[in-house]
């Protein structure tokens, strides 16, 4: 079974089906660009980063695409960021509406 995002540990290896709800081609102050991406997991959201091959995966995955993440867990600056190995995309059998954080309402 897989973890929530808010129950990833630093520097823990992790994955997890995500709905993407933003992605950006940025570039860090040495030059290299790198895949700026926030996901959710209906319960909570996380920005991580993609390393290596930016422009590849950025082409592959748009908003609201729904995608299994695999990488690590960093601390940098105070904040968790999610570092991503791999990408894959989900089949449509897995709604978006998976992924809207649910509200629990009192009868």
């Amino acid at each position: 079974m897989q973890k929530s995002l808010r129950q990833i540990e630093f520097k823990e290896q992790a994955d997890a089906t995500v709905l993407i709800k933003h992605l950006q081609v940025l570039e860090a102050r040495d030059g290299r660009k790198y895949l700026n991406v926030v996901v959710t997991d209906g319960n909570s959201d996380l920005e991580c980063r993609v390393w290596n091959d930016a422009d590849k995966w950025a082409s592959q995955f748009e908003k609201d695409s729904v995608a299994v993440i695999t990488g690590k867990m960093n601390l940098f600056q105070g904040r968790h960021h999610f570092i991503i190995n791999s990408l894959t995309n989900v089949t449509e059998a897995t709604k978006a509406r998976n992924f809207i954080r649910k509200v629990e309402l009192d009868p």
